[in-house]
C-alpha cells in the first residue's frame, strides 16, 4: 500500500514547492514577471549591398512580375511562441536582451 502512494507524493510534492517558488516570487517586491525586451540588430554593410544588388537586378532590370513567387521563410519556434517570451527579473540588475531575428545571410 506504501508503494502505491509514493508517486502521488512525489509528483505533489514537486507541485508544493513549485506553487512556493511561485508564490515567494509574485510576494518579493524585487523581482518582476515580464515580458523580455527585443532590440533590433542593425544592418550590416553587406546586408545592405545586398539588398541594393537584389532591387538593381530585379526591380531595374524589367523583370515579368507575374512569374515572381515569393515564400515566407518563417522559422518557428517550437519551445516558446516567437516574441512572447516572459521571464522573471530582478529590479535591481540590467534586463537582457534578446533578438527576434532568425537568419544571417
Amino acid at each position: 500500500m506504501g508503494s502505491d502512494l509514493i508517486p502521488y507524493y512525489a509528483g505533489s510534492v514537486n507541485m508544493l514547492y513549485q506553487s512556493n517558488i511561485r508564490n515567494a516570487l509574485h510576494r518579493n517586491p524585487n523581482v518582476m514577471y515580464k515580458k523580455l525586451k527585443a532590440k533590433p540588430l542593425p544592418l550590416s554593410e553587406r546586408h545592405i549591398d545586398s539588398s541594393l544588388n537584389f532591387v538593381r537586378k530585379y526591380l531595374v532590370a524589367g523583370s515579368n512580375w507575374n512569374d515572381v513567387t515569393f515564400l515566407d521563410e518563417k522559422k518557428f519556434n517550437l519551445d516558446e511562441p516567437d516574441g512572447f517570451k516572459f521571464d522573471w527579473y530582478d529590479l535591481h540588475k540590467e534586463h537582457p536582451l534578446f533578438s527576434k531575428r532568425q537568419f544571417v545571410i
